[in-house]
């Protein structure tokens, strides 16, 4: 059974490598320090939303479901600033750590 801490920062990390790649900012290229596989794992998290307010407040609690894809992870870093991405499987089994990598190839 997955932790559920691992999980969350897994979907975290994904929230935040999506969100760079729709600022197109962040770094896209330099030396592999890193090559980590994550299989696609899933998670249901409680949600607690209420209305109303002084004696009347009444909540309810739901569970979100959050599908977190499988990544075949590369990271790399340049000049002291470090970046991450996924790629496909056979690109994956084709680099190395200390290769060069660039996510604009």
């Amino acid at each position: 059974m997955r932790s559920p801490g691992r999980v969350v920062k897994r979907l975290a990390l994904t929230i935040a490598a999506a969100a760079a790649l729709v600022a197109a900012c962040g770094l896209d290229h330099g030396t592999i320090t890193d090559l980590t596989h994550e299989p696609d794992a899933s998670f249901w998290m409680p949600t607690t939303t209420c209305s109303g307010s002084g004696s009347s407040v009444t909540c309810a609690t739901t569970l979100t479901y959050y599908p977190v894809p499988e990544c075949w992870h590369v990271w790399f870093s340049d000049d002291g600033d470090k970046g991450d991405d996924c790629v496909t499987s056979a690109d994956w089994h084709s680099l190395a750590v200390g290769q060069y990598f660039d996510e604009r190839r």
